[in-house]
């Protein structure tokens, strides 16, 4: 039988067991039949049960709740008066009501054996679990009952989630690839909830005895099957790291794992709570394990604070809300956020980072098969440059495979995209026979270049990583006037490096309030890891400036910043380029952690004069260009870029080629732009 025909066939035969059920409730409901004993026909009930392929939906949610036999006669009560009109008008005339086709709990404790007047107070499962609804504004023995429509569902055999945790949840497959130390600790996850569990269901769910009162006994730590497992808190710098250990530690003890975002969360306590035990009820009903996915922004700000037991909401922060919700839920739950957040659960914590150089080279291995043995050159590359994580790298190796692209180009696509919100990128395309300044500089840029595609056998082969990991960041300061190519060189350094440029937006980075300029600098400098990108932050000295002296709280949050920024520096990997007009404004400890300073200086005329013969495209028409006489202009290469722009569009206007009246006309034009006349020693003989 193929497994369309086993559901079929699963299906049908719990279809005729709650006829079964039914049957039985509706023989007691009969006039007299309550009375008498008179249960209908037990034979067709256990025919029924025997005709069971597999455990039946009542007796699974009976069993994970823990109910007694009078419970769980009344949530099949209440069932067949939602699922079957012959019973549900029976219950009306049963109580004298045909007008009311419904469950009561009065019909309830007067029909069913083993009564008992708790099974609808709030603590007890019914209600605890959210299985029965009573009807709002009645007397409790006369209310009307309703079963969830999750469990009614449920019992009629459709197993799907709550439709209230739909927009919150995801499904987290198992990892398609997995760092070596990521599956080893899985696997040690596993292992030690099993030597501490009698099985994954108590592993999953833990309800019992003690789920019918608000009062606990701690457990011992040894193997107790009735002790809830401990939250295991996974950090470190992979995010999707995290969600793969989680999902393969679930795949060894045959769970599935479903993800929430803490930012979805609501909050205020009392809905907090209502999401806690929808997913309760979701876990006991075959949902399986938890990952509780909580913003690494807001973990950041409030990482290290305690656990505090208030009646509302310290904040309305992710974090916050997150731990209020991991403190609330039972079963087995993951955490993940890149810094450990304080809980009052017993909890785990392990560190879960992205793979090294050499684990990336092994994951490329791995997902490129036997398409690896061909292109070791590449993966020696892409595993030095760039800080994939697992997840990844599968997805670039999918991506090259089919038509042997490139790896180099795969990374980049899928690195850079997390930089969007943070900076803007700049399409380099300068080469070094663009870029005009003198040789001393040329040379240092050249040194830079070399420190960054050699770095990998420097640190890690030749052992300078061992020493420790700060000063390992290629950490570059351009400085000089404004035009005179800071931005250009690093156009130039990207294109050489075959690495995307984004200008990191300072105004956007810098903020008022307190905490925001160093979580804004995280963010940039953790994005930047994993795509290998260059930095390039302009006007650098509004963030790296001098610190200074404390006055005031808000002094001594810029010093934080600054001192933040200072360690950052020193353990980021990748390149960063910083420019600034004014190079005394930096702090001193800020100039002794940069790998390389370049100054570039004002043009000199023979400079000048190279830029002018390059400012004009080769398909730009010119006429009798006199590139000496233009050189005499005291003016930068941005000024000169300019100038030569503002020339090309006078000609395009009087239909001809650039000719040296256009672009006197262009330099008095942007002389204006900054209250300087030009004057006839540098523009004589120019016309």
């Amino acid at each position: 039988m193929n497994a369309p025909d086993r559901i079929n066939a699963w299906t049908a035969a719990n279809q005729a067991l709650l006829g079964a059920e039914f049957g039985v409730l509706k023989a007691r409901l009969m006039p007299g039949g309550a009375a008498s004993g008179w249960d209908g026909n037990p034979s067709a009930l256990d025919a029924a049960r025997a005709a069971m392929p597999a455990r039946a939906p009542i007796d699974t949610l009976a069993d994970a709740f823990a109910l007694s036999a009078f419970e769980r006669s009344l949530v099949l009560l209440v069932a067949g008066a939602e699922m079957d009109a012959e019973l549900a008008d029976l219950c009306g005339h049963a109580v004298g009501q045909p007008q009311h086709p419904w469950a009561t709990f009065g019909l309830a404790l007067n029909l069913l054996p083993d009564p008992h007047w708790s099974a609808l107070a709030r603590t007890q499962p019914l209600r605890r679990w959210r299985l029965i609804e009573v009807e709002p504004d009645s007397a409790l023995v006369n209310a009307r009952l309703r079963l969830d429509e999750r469990v009614l569902h449920y019992l009629a055999g459709m197993n799907l989630m709550d439709a209230r945790l739909l927009p919150l949840l995801r499904a987290l497959p198992p990892p398609v690839l997995l760092a070596e130390p990521h599956a080893a600790l899985a696997q040690a996850i596993a292992e030690q909830l099993m030597a501490s569990h009698d099985g994954t269901e108590d592993l999953a769910w833990h309800a019992g005895e003690d789920a019918r009162t608000d009062v606990g006994e701690d457990a011992a730590a040894t193997k107790d099957p009735s002790r809830p497992p401990p939250l295991l808190f996974l950090h470190g710098d992979d995010a999707s790291g995290r969600e793969d250990v989680a999902a393969r530690c679930a795949q060894v003890l045959g769970l599935r794992v479903h993800a929430l975002d803490a930012q979805g969360l609501p909050g205020s306590l009392a809905e907090l709570a209502d999401v806690a035990v929808l997913w309760e009820r979701e876990a006991a009903l075959g949902a399986g394990a938890l990952f509780i996915a909580c913003d690494d922004d807001a973990a950041a700000a409030v990482a290290g604070q305690g656990a505090g037991g208030s009646a509302a909401l310290p904040d309305a922060s992710v974090v916050a809300r997150a731990r209020a919700f991991a403190d609330r839920v039972d079963g087995l739950i993951f955490m993940g956020a890149r810094t450990p957040i304080a809980l009052r659960r017993d909890t785990r914590f392990h560190a879960v980072d992205r793979p090294s150089a050499a684990g990336q080279r092994a994951l490329w291995t791995a997902a490129l098969g036997q398409a690896a043995a061909d292109r070791e050159a590449e993966i020696e590359a892409v595993a030095a440059q760039f800080r994939l994580s697992a997840r990844g790298i599968a997805s670039a190796a999918a991506a090259a495979l089919p038509a042997n692209g490139a790896l180099w180009r795969a990374c980049r696509e899928r690195a850079s995209a997390p930089l969007g919100e943070l900076a803007h990128r700049i399409v380099a395309r300068a080469t070094w026979d663009d870029l005009v300044l003198p040789a001393a500089q040329k040379a240092t840029l050249a040194q830079i270049v070399t420190h960054v595609r050699h770095r990998r056998q420097v640190l890690e082969t030749w052992g300078f990583a061992d020493r420790g990991g700060r000063g390992l960041g290629i950490t570059v300061l351009f400085a000089g006037d404004s035009g005179t190519g800071k931005t250009f060189a690093a156009e130039v350094l990207a294109t050489e490096l075959s690495l995307d440029l984004f200008r990191v937006d300072v105004s956007g980075v810098v903020s008022k309030y307190i905490g925001e300029t160093e979580k804004n600098l995280r963010r940039v400098f953790d994005a930047a890891e994993e795509s290998g990108a260059v930095l390039l932050f302009d006007e650098a000295d509004a963030l790296f400036g001098k610190r200074s002296e404390v006055r005031d709280s808000h002094d001594r949050y810029a010093n934080v910043e600054v001192s933040y920024l200072l360690q950052r520096m020193e353990s980021y990997r990748g390149l960063a380029i910083l420019t600034t007009n004014h190079k005394a404004a930096l702090d001193s400890a800020f100039l002794r952690r940069l790998r390389f300073v370049v100054q570039f200086p004002f043009p000199e005329t023979a400079e000048r004069e190279a830029i002018w013969r390059r400012a004009f495209p080769a398909a730009t028409p010119t006429d009798h260009l006199a590139f000496d006489k233009l050189a005499r202009l005291q003016a930068s290469g941005g000024q000169i870029q300019n100038m030569a722009l503002g020339a090309a569009f006078l000609a395009a206007a009087d239909g001809g080629a650039v000719t040296m009246a256009h672009v006197l006309n262009a330099v008095r034009t942007d002389g204006t732009r900054f209250d300087r006349p030009v004057s006839d020693t540098e523009t004589r003989g120019w016309v």
